[in-house]
C-alpha cells in the first residue's frame, strides 16, 4: 500500500488488485512447496502420539462455525470482492477499500475486531513510521530533493557497473542516507 501510494502520488501510476495479486500468487505457488521442503528437512516432523494420530485420522476436531466465524468469512469475501471490483470502479482503490473495511470491522453488530484488541495488537510504531515515510517522500518530491539525489547518484556512473554491484552500491547509499 505504501509503494502503491507513492507511485500514484509521484508518477500517477495506479496499481490495481490483479497487478499485485498475480505476481504474488506465482511467487507463493513456487515458494510454499520449496519452503515446506526446506523446513521439513531442517526441522523434521516428530512422531505423533496415539491420541494425535486418532485426531488426524478422524479428520480433526469438527465444531460448527459460530456466528462470529460466519461474520468473519462474509467480511473477508466482501474485502476480496471490493479489491477485485477496484479494477473497474475507480473509487474502490486499494487504500479506500482498506480504510472502509477497517472501519466496518468496528461497527456495532459487525464487530469483527474490538477496538481494544486492535489497539493492543497494532504496532503503532509501524503506523507512525509509514506516515513519516509518506510525509518525507512527499516533501522530497515536492521540493525537488528526490530528483536532485537521483540525478546526483546517476551522474556517478553507477548504471555502468554490473547490475548486482550497482544494486549493492545503491542499497548501501540508501542505507547511509537512512
Amino acid at each position: 500500500v505504501l509503494c502503491s501510494g507513492l507511485l500514484t502520488s509521484t508518477y500517477g501510476v495506479t496499481i490495481d488488485f490483479f497487478q499485485w495479486f498475480v505476481p504474488g500468487l506465482i511467487i507463493a505457488v513456487i515458494l510454499i512447496p520449496f519452503c515446506w521442503f526446506v523446513i521439513c528437512r531442517v526441522f523434521p516432523p516428530e512422531d505423533l502420539s496415539e491420541d494425535e494420530t486418532k485426531l488426524v485420522a478422524g479428520g480433526g476436531v469438527k465444531e460448527p462455525m459460530t456466528f462470529q466465524d460466519i461474520k468473519a468469512l462474509v467480511y473477508m469475501i466482501a474485502l476480496i470482492a471490493a479489491f477485485i471490483a477496484g479494477n473497474w470502479v475507480p473509487i474502490l482503490s486499494n487504500i479506500n477499500v482498506i480504510m472502509v473495511m477497517l472501519a466496518v470491522a468496528f461497527l456495532p453488530g459487525v464487530e469483527i475486531v474490538s477496538w481494544k484488541d486492535f489497539n493492543d495488537n497494532v504496532g503503532w510504531g509501524v503506523v507512525l513510521m509509514v506516515g513519516g515515510v509518506m510525509s518525507m517522500a512527499g516533501a522530497c518530491s515536492s521540493t525537488g530533493a528526490a530528483a536532485y539525489f537521483v540525478n546526483l547518484l546517476l551522474a556517478t556512473g553507477v548504471l555502468n557497473l554490473p547490475i548486482i554491484l550497482g544494486l549493492i552500491l545503491i542499497m548501501a547509499i540508501a542505507y547511509i542516507i537512512h
